[in-house]
């Protein structure tokens, strides 16, 4: 469960929660991109898949989706059960820097969105981006100059809309696809990745959505 607080590095979830989430030997991260307003999606992926994750990634365009996600989850204990204990998000091009929502009647509360963020995971430094600002339609390699600055372990991406994943240099590099427009003849996706512990390599399963006749989500 999340305490859908936003910290001053913008990572929302309790200080105490992203702590451990540093310590941990081994975690699974629930990694979404590009939902452009598709928030029945993103939070029927949230449903299925968020209580077995110790983090949710979000790589940017639709930050807007995530905010409907949490403030529904402010009145709906079901759904606050399913948020993983913290929440990465980063801007992309079609993101504002901030979104207000309503966590009571009469109190709004302001989150904010970085385009970039870095953080730890099971010991493991993560990068976190949109990717339009580092040339992804034409590959990783300035991402992973980027990513080399930061001495980043993983480098999470979207933009693209197609997902992708690869081993550079020893840096993990995925772009889950786009949850509700995919491009270049995929589906709509979204990916898992897991750490199953501190020296074994990373375990990456995408997955793909369909949705049936009464549009929900097939995964």
């Amino acid at each position: 469960m999340n305490g859908l607080v936003q910290l001053e590095s913008t990572l929302i979830g309790t200080k105490d929660a992203v702590e451990k989430l540093n310590k941990f030997s081994s975690a699974t991260l629930l990694v979404i991109s590009d939902s452009h307003g598709d928030t029945e999606t993103v939070e029927q992926i949230i449903q299925n898949f968020g209580a077995d994750s110790d983090a949710l990634l979000f790589c940017g365009d639709g930050f807007s989706d995530i905010m409907a996600v949490v403030e529904k989850a402010f009145t709906n204990e079901r759904l606050q059960a399913c948020l993983p204990p913290v929440i990465a998000c980063v801007q992309g091009n079609g993101d504002p820097p901030s979104q207000t929502i309503a966590i009571s009647n009469n109190k709004l509360r302001n989150y904010f969105v970085k385009r970039s963020l870095t953080f730890t995971v099971a010991g493991r430094v993560v990068f976190l981006t949109h990717g339009n600002s580092h040339c992804v339609d034409l590959g990783v390699e300035m991402l992973s100059s980027v990513a080399y600055s930061a001495d980043a372990d993983l480098a999470f991406y979207g933009h693209t809309h197609q997902y992708f994943r690869d081993d550079i240099g020893g840096t993990f590099y995925l772009n889950p696809g786009s949850c509700s427009r995919p491009r270049g003849g995929q589906v709509p996706s979204f990916a898992v990745v897991s750490f199953p512990g501190k020296n074994e390599q990373y375990n990456a399963e995408f997955f793909c959505i369909n949705k049936n006749i009464f549009k929900n989500c097939e995964f």
